[in-house]
């Protein structure tokens, strides 16, 4: 990291480092109180604590799978990104971008980042700052190497923790943001609550996550991608190698309507809470047909859809936005 340059320079957040058993400061990744020593592996920062829930364990090995096994890249049939996947990151990037005021050089939290396309398309359009933090070591893994890839790791400080008890000091971060995350925690309110405490007074708090009420219009999806595979250059692959462990099912799946999230968000303090709505057309489509389904005239046909009340209420992804009281 050049710490020569303000822009680089995370020396708040390492200064700012809490024991999530006992939220004592911590020193040199090291906690006085509860002597519990925390490690850095490459450029990731582990502080996660011994895991006691069953459903965090699974939650944690299937994406330490996916993301070792690189299927957190969702490739197409003829061997790249698939269109459709690649429009879907960029419209909810975009949408968060403008709900939660992203701005040049801020320093964002991500919640739950995953493999960090997301975080990593920010940082290309707003030269922003980014913390990710995530339960598996193999998606930070794989979020390490799209940075370097994309020589982007300097603006990036990668943190193994605990959504639900984030390691960090209290109002560090000038925005929080997650992608598809709150859906996969035992319990969103205190998913929420942490996300708050972190964000700066007068900073936004923003999740993207699925519509509750598009899922029936989700279960049609297999049907979707097994004909539009039919007209790909080569057949659906199976999204795991056959020599791959078994990916477990996600133990918490829960999925949210508008209303509730902004109770939710409301609840836990935060103002002017608003939400977007973002439609589309179902992901993972291979080409050709995937590629013709991303082009322009279906884009501006999927907004204007999202703008009608009617529609809208059924549309893929729901992004709910709220401000801390300064």
């Amino acid at each position: 990291m050049d710490s020569q340059n303000h822009k680089y320079d995370f020396s708040t957040i390492l200064n700012g480092l809490i024991c999530p058993v006992d939220q004592n400061k911590l020193v040199d990744l090291s906690c006085p109180k509860c002597g519990t020593n925390y490690t850095k592996i490459g450029r990731i920062h582990c502080l996660l604590p011994d895991i006691k829930d069953k459903g965090k364990q699974q939650e944690k090995k299937r994406y330490d799978l996916l993301g070792r096994s690189r299927n957190l890249e969702d490739l197409d049939p003829i061997g790249r990104l698939y269109p459709r996947k690649i429009m879907m990151n960029n419209l909810r990037v975009s949408s968060v971008i403008k709900s939660a005021h992203i701005n040049k050089n801020q320093l964002v939290l991500d919640v739950g980042c995953g493999s960090g396309h997301p975080s990593l398309a920010i940082i290309r359009e707003k030269k922003v700052k980014v913390v990710g933090l995530d339960l598996s070591s193999g998606a930070l893994e794989f979020f390490e190497e799209m940075a370097i890839g994309m020589k982007l790791e300097n603006r990036v400080l990668l943190f193994q923790g605990d959504a639900e008890n984030l390691p960090f000091d209290a109002n560090l971060f000038d925005r929080v943001i997650s992608f598809s995350s709150l859906e996969h925690v035992p319990h969103p309110d205190k998913f929420i609550e942490e996300c708050v405490r972190v964000c700066k007074f007068g900073g936004y708090v923003s999740a993207c996550t699925p519509n509750k009420m598009a899922d029936p219009l989700r279960r049609l999806k297999p049907g979707v991608l097994k004909l539009t595979s039919i007209y790909s250059k080569k057949p659906l692959t199976k999204s795991i190698d056959q020599k791959t462990e078994k990916i477990p099912p996600s133990p918490y799946h829960k999925e949210f309507i508008d209303k509730d999230l902004k109770i939710l968000f409301e609840n836990k303090g935060l103002k002017s809470v608003s939400t977007s709505y973002l439609i589309y057309l179902p992901t993972g489509i291979p080409h050709p047909i995937g590629s013709i389904l991303s082009k322009r005239p279906i884009i501006y046909f999927e907004d204007i859809i999202s703008k009608i009340p009617l529609f809208r209420r059924f549309s893929s992804l729901l992004i709910v936005t709220g401000r801390k009281k300064e």
